[in-house]
Protein backbone atom coordinates (compact mmCIF):
# COMPACT_ATOMS: atom_id res chain seq x y z
CA UNK A 1 0.00 0.00 0.00
CA UNK A 2 1.61 3.63 -1.00
CA UNK A 3 1.16 6.14 0.98
CA UNK A 4 -0.81 8.79 -1.27
CA UNK A 5 -3.34 5.63 -1.69
CA UNK A 6 -3.97 5.43 2.18
CA UNK A 7 -3.86 9.55 2.75
CA UNK A 8 -5.37 11.04 -0.07
CA UNK A 9 -6.54 14.03 2.07
CA UNK A 10 -2.90 15.07 2.16
CA UNK A 11 -3.80 16.50 -1.38
CA UNK A 12 -6.94 18.31 0.12
CA UNK A 13 -6.44 20.10 3.70
CA UNK A 14 -3.15 18.28 4.86
CA UNK A 15 -4.17 15.25 6.41
CA UNK A 16 -2.27 14.38 9.01
CA UNK A 17 -0.27 17.73 9.10
CA UNK A 18 -3.70 19.05 10.79
CA UNK A 19 -2.82 18.07 14.24
CA UNK A 20 1.44 19.31 14.47
CA UNK A 21 1.82 22.54 16.39
CA UNK A 22 4.65 23.74 14.67
CA UNK A 23 2.45 24.83 11.92
CA UNK A 24 0.57 27.14 13.99
CA UNK A 25 3.74 29.37 15.17
CA UNK A 26 4.01 32.64 13.84
CA UNK A 27 7.21 32.01 12.57
CA UNK A 28 6.55 29.26 10.60
CA UNK A 29 5.35 30.05 6.95
CA UNK A 30 3.70 26.80 5.60
CA UNK A 31 0.33 25.50 6.45
CA UNK A 32 -0.56 22.37 6.92
CA UNK A 33 -2.87 22.24 3.65
CA UNK A 34 1.07 22.71 2.17
CA UNK A 35 2.97 20.73 3.50
CA UNK A 36 0.29 18.00 2.68
CA UNK A 37 0.94 19.18 -0.88
CA UNK A 38 4.95 18.56 0.00
CA UNK A 39 4.61 15.10 1.39
CA UNK A 40 2.39 13.35 -1.03
CA UNK A 41 4.58 14.23 -4.06
CA UNK A 42 7.79 13.70 -1.73
CA UNK A 43 6.82 10.14 -0.30
CA UNK A 44 3.55 9.41 -2.09
CA UNK A 45 5.05 6.13 -3.95
CA UNK A 46 6.71 5.09 -0.34
CA UNK A 47 5.10 1.85 1.15
CA UNK A 48 2.82 2.59 4.36
CA UNK A 49 3.87 0.82 7.39
CA UNK A 50 1.80 -1.39 9.89
CA UNK A 51 0.84 1.93 11.34
CA UNK A 52 -0.34 3.24 8.99
CA UNK A 53 -2.30 -0.09 7.49
CA UNK A 54 -3.72 -0.61 10.92
CA UNK A 55 -6.09 2.33 10.76
CA UNK A 56 -7.05 1.84 7.10
CA UNK A 57 -10.70 0.47 6.20
CA UNK A 58 -11.09 -0.18 2.05
CA UNK A 59 -7.29 0.80 1.63
CA UNK A 60 -7.97 4.84 2.91
CA UNK A 61 -6.72 6.10 6.39
CA UNK A 62 -10.05 6.83 8.58
CA UNK A 63 -10.62 10.10 10.16
CA UNK A 64 -10.14 8.93 13.49
CA UNK A 65 -7.14 6.99 12.24
CA UNK A 66 -5.69 10.08 10.75
CA UNK A 67 -6.33 12.21 13.75
CA UNK A 68 -4.52 9.25 16.03
CA UNK A 69 -1.96 9.28 13.35
CA UNK A 70 -1.59 13.42 14.05
CA UNK A 71 -1.13 13.83 17.30
CA UNK A 72 1.10 10.50 17.89
CA UNK A 73 3.59 12.26 14.78
CA UNK A 74 3.32 15.39 17.29
CA UNK A 75 4.05 14.25 20.75
CA UNK A 76 6.83 12.02 19.21
CA UNK A 77 8.74 15.11 17.35
CA UNK A 78 6.71 18.52 18.13
CA UNK A 79 9.47 19.14 21.37
CA UNK A 80 12.30 18.54 18.82
CA UNK A 81 10.80 20.60 15.68
CA UNK A 82 10.19 23.79 17.71
CA UNK A 83 13.78 23.78 19.21
CA UNK A 84 15.09 23.22 15.71
CA UNK A 85 12.89 25.89 14.43
CA UNK A 86 13.72 28.16 17.05
CA UNK A 87 17.85 27.65 16.05
CA UNK A 88 17.18 28.04 12.95
CA UNK A 89 14.93 31.25 12.85
CA UNK A 90 16.85 32.93 15.37
CA UNK A 91 17.98 36.41 14.87
CA UNK A 92 21.90 37.04 14.21
CA UNK A 93 24.42 38.16 12.29
CA UNK A 94 25.88 35.39 10.64
CA UNK A 95 29.60 37.52 10.44
CA UNK A 96 29.81 37.98 14.13
CA UNK A 97 31.04 35.22 16.28
CA UNK A 98 31.09 37.54 19.40
CA UNK A 99 27.76 38.17 20.66
CA UNK A 100 27.98 39.39 24.51
CA UNK A 101 24.63 41.04 26.09
CA UNK A 102 24.70 42.22 30.13
CA UNK A 103 21.36 43.42 31.82
CA UNK A 104 22.13 44.65 35.77
CA UNK A 105 19.31 46.35 38.01
CA UNK A 106 20.18 47.26 40.90
CA UNK A 107 16.95 48.06 42.82
CA UNK A 108 16.61 49.53 46.24
CA UNK A 109 14.07 48.90 48.56
CA UNK A 110 12.89 49.19 52.43
CA UNK A 111 14.80 52.19 54.41
CA UNK A 112 18.43 52.06 56.01
CA UNK A 113 18.97 54.06 59.19
CA UNK A 114 22.07 55.53 61.46
CA UNK A 115 22.22 55.73 64.95
CA UNK A 116 24.03 58.20 66.82
CA UNK A 117 24.59 57.82 70.76
CA UNK A 118 24.54 60.47 73.49
CA UNK A 119 27.67 62.40 73.49
CA UNK A 120 28.80 64.87 76.31
CA UNK A 121 31.53 67.69 75.82
CA UNK A 122 33.05 69.17 79.55
CA UNK A 123 35.26 71.98 78.50
CA UNK A 124 37.48 72.69 82.04
CA UNK A 125 37.94 76.38 83.64
CA UNK A 126 39.75 78.83 81.66
CA UNK A 127 41.85 82.17 83.01
CA UNK A 128 43.11 84.79 81.02
CA UNK A 129 45.71 87.23 82.45
CA UNK A 130 46.43 90.67 81.45
CA UNK A 131 49.46 92.35 83.21
CA UNK A 132 49.51 96.30 84.43
CA UNK A 133 51.29 98.73 82.69
CA UNK A 134 51.52 102.86 82.78
CA UNK A 135 51.94 105.49 80.33
CA UNK A 136 53.24 108.93 80.88
CA UNK A 137 52.16 112.26 78.71
CA UNK A 138 54.65 115.69 78.90
CA UNK A 139 53.23 119.02 77.40
CA UNK A 140 55.93 121.09 76.23
CA UNK A 141 55.78 125.03 75.56
CA UNK A 142 58.50 127.87 74.30
CA UNK A 143 58.41 130.95 76.59
CA UNK A 144 57.78 134.34 74.49
CA UNK A 145 61.49 135.06 75.09
CA UNK A 146 63.20 132.05 74.28
CA UNK A 147 63.10 129.19 71.45
CA UNK A 148 63.65 126.14 73.80
CA UNK A 149 60.90 124.29 75.13
CA UNK A 150 60.11 124.46 78.35
CA UNK A 151 57.88 121.52 80.20
CA UNK A 152 54.64 122.97 81.32
CA UNK A 153 52.42 119.55 82.77
CA UNK A 154 52.85 115.79 83.10
CA UNK A 155 49.92 113.19 82.79
CA UNK A 156 50.17 109.87 84.01
CA UNK A 157 48.18 106.60 83.59
CA UNK A 158 48.44 103.38 85.24
CA UNK A 159 46.58 99.97 84.54
CA UNK A 160 46.71 97.53 86.69
CA UNK A 161 47.09 93.84 86.37
CA UNK A 162 43.39 91.69 85.23
CA UNK A 163 42.30 88.53 85.32
CA UNK A 164 39.15 87.03 82.99
CA UNK A 165 38.12 83.88 84.53
CA UNK A 166 35.70 81.18 82.36
CA UNK A 167 34.12 78.73 84.07
CA UNK A 168 33.79 75.05 83.63
CA UNK A 169 31.08 74.14 80.08
CA UNK A 170 29.56 71.25 79.56
CA UNK A 171 27.69 70.41 75.92
CA UNK A 172 25.37 68.13 75.41
CA UNK A 173 23.54 66.09 72.98
CA UNK A 174 20.62 63.45 72.95
CA UNK A 175 20.74 59.95 71.09
CA UNK A 176 18.89 59.95 67.90
CA UNK A 177 18.44 58.10 64.43
CA UNK A 178 18.60 59.38 60.77
CA UNK A 179 16.45 57.24 58.56
CA UNK A 180 16.40 57.39 54.93
CA UNK A 181 14.13 55.24 52.35
CA UNK A 182 15.86 53.45 49.44
CA UNK A 183 13.81 53.96 46.43
CA UNK A 184 15.61 54.60 43.42
CA UNK A 185 16.46 51.58 40.92
CA UNK A 186 19.48 51.69 38.30
CA UNK A 187 19.16 49.45 34.84
CA UNK A 188 22.96 49.17 32.52
CA UNK A 189 22.28 47.38 29.41
CA UNK A 190 25.69 46.53 27.08
CA UNK A 191 25.72 45.05 24.05
CA UNK A 192 29.11 44.09 22.50
CA UNK A 193 29.05 42.35 19.05
CA UNK A 194 31.55 42.01 16.22
CA UNK A 195 34.22 39.37 14.73
CA UNK A 196 37.12 38.95 16.90
CA UNK A 197 39.43 37.44 14.54
CA UNK A 198 39.76 34.00 15.15
CA UNK A 199 37.59 32.99 11.94
CA UNK A 200 37.88 35.13 8.71
CA UNK A 201 34.34 37.10 7.42
CA UNK A 202 34.44 34.47 4.28
CA UNK A 203 34.98 31.41 6.49
CA UNK A 204 32.01 32.33 8.31
CA UNK A 205 29.57 33.24 5.30
CA UNK A 206 30.73 29.67 3.80
CA UNK A 207 29.75 27.94 7.35
CA UNK A 208 25.70 29.76 7.28
CA UNK A 209 25.59 28.47 3.79
CA UNK A 210 26.28 25.05 4.56
CA UNK A 211 24.26 25.02 7.60
CA UNK A 212 21.06 27.05 5.89
CA UNK A 213 21.80 23.74 2.90
CA UNK A 214 22.06 20.88 5.56
CA UNK A 215 19.35 21.88 8.00
CA UNK A 216 15.88 23.14 6.56
CA UNK A 217 13.17 22.77 8.95
CA UNK A 218 10.36 21.85 6.47
CA UNK A 219 12.83 19.18 5.00
CA UNK A 220 13.57 17.57 8.41
CA UNK A 221 10.15 17.10 8.96
CA UNK A 222 9.04 14.71 5.95
CA UNK A 223 11.90 12.79 6.26
CA UNK A 224 10.98 11.98 10.19
CA UNK A 225 7.69 11.32 9.14
CA UNK A 226 8.87 8.98 6.78
CA UNK A 227 10.37 7.70 9.51
CA UNK A 228 7.52 7.23 11.29
CA UNK A 229 5.16 5.81 8.19
CA UNK A 230 7.12 3.66 5.80
CA UNK A 231 8.98 1.22 4.73
CA UNK A 232 12.32 1.37 3.34
CA UNK A 233 10.92 -0.73 0.36
CA UNK A 234 8.87 -0.19 -2.91
CA UNK A 235 6.19 -2.53 -3.91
Amino acid sequence: MKMNQAMPNLMIDGGIFKYLDILSDEDVDCTAAQMGVMYYFHSGDKTANSLVRNYTENGVVTTVGEAFIGNLINDYYGEDWSRAKDALYAEYNPIDNYDRTELTTDAGSGYDSTEYGARQTTTGQQQNTRGGHSDTNTHSVAPYDSASLVASDQDSISVGSSTDTLGQRVDSENSHTDTYHKGSTMTRNSHISGNIGVTTTQQMIESELRLRALNNLYDRMLKDIDKFLTLKVYE
